[in-house]
């Protein structure tokens, strides 16, 4: 009588176990992992007593040809403004607030995003959206391992939330993004995020962090690097981190000429 397919099956299996040792350990859930960075930046105590955080750096492009000063500033549950200078164009300012993702500067004038980008910069306003995730995303999923920058890590699928219909039209829903978490300290080590470009559509950047210290009690990067393929990375040297500053009221209002757009588009102007 021939062995039967479950048999060769069963027979196969343990070859490869023998042949290969123990078999590999289960992958944890996205959520395992997510709350393992939690109680490695300081636990969820320590990161639910920060209000905002005021951030100064440098941002060098060019291989450090070009270095700009940075000034961000974010604020629960999902407010951000920042400000750079851009090489003989002066200031470039981008801020996201009560539903509005906005950016001015002299290359590209006053933009108010919408549809996609819109969504993914509000998501990105998210105050340690890797912290209170579930804000952001619906699913996330442990898919595998990787190794980035030397540090072998637990790579994330992390499925957004929708914020309206204009993400929900054929073709326009977001890729799942993705995060990878050192599986020695837990920390995350590298993610992927959308950045609006001039004249074509978001760009998939990789944005690697390192240089963990702890401020007020949680650990937060103090390098971050952006990496788009075909073009030099942008590194981000952290100088100073402020927590549960007194900020002014009108710290996250529109500017007038966003607030107009703003108001001709709810007209239907």
């Amino acid at each position: 009588m021939l062995p039967t397919i479950p048999f060769l099956l069963s027979a196969l299996s343990v070859l490869l176990v023998s042949q290969t040792g123990d078999p590999a350990p289960a992958l944890p859930s996205g959520e395992e992992v997510l709350a393992r960075f939690v109680a490695a930046t300081g636990g969820q105590a320590a990161h639910d007593r920060i209000e905002n955080r005021v951030t100064l750096g440098i941002l060098s492009m060019e291989g450090g040809r070009v270095r700009l000063p940075l000034k961000s500033i974010k604020a629960k549950p999902a407010r951000s403004h920042s400000r750079d200078e851009l090489p003989g164009l002066g200031p470039r300012e981008r801020g996201a607030t009560a539903e509005v993702a906005w950016e001015r500067s002299a290359l590209v004038g006053t933009m108010v995003y919408e549809g996609l980008e819109r969504a993914e910069l509000l998501r990105q306003a998210v105050f340690d959206r890797y912290v209170y995730w579930r804000t952001v995303w619906k699913e996330v999923e442990c898919v595998g391992t990787k190794e980035v920058d030397g540090e072998v890590c637990y790579e994330l699928a992390m499925t957004p939330k929708a914020f309206d219909e204009t993400e929900l039209r054929p073709g326009a829903a977001p890729e799942p993004n993705r995060a990878c978490f050192s599986q020695k300290t837990g920390l995350l080590v590298m993610f992927t995020l959308l950045v609006p470009s001039v004249g074509g559509p978001p760009v998939v950047t990789e944005v690697h962090q390192s240089m963990y210290r702890k401020v007020d009690g949680i650990l937060l990067p103090f390098r971050v690097e952006q990496r788009i393929e075909g073009h030099p990375p942008g590194v981000t040297e952290i100088h100073t981190i402020q927590h549960n500053v007194l900020l002014l009221p009108s710290q996250f209002a529109l500017p007038a000429e966003v607030r107009k757009i703003v108001d001709e588009r709810r007209r239907g102007g």
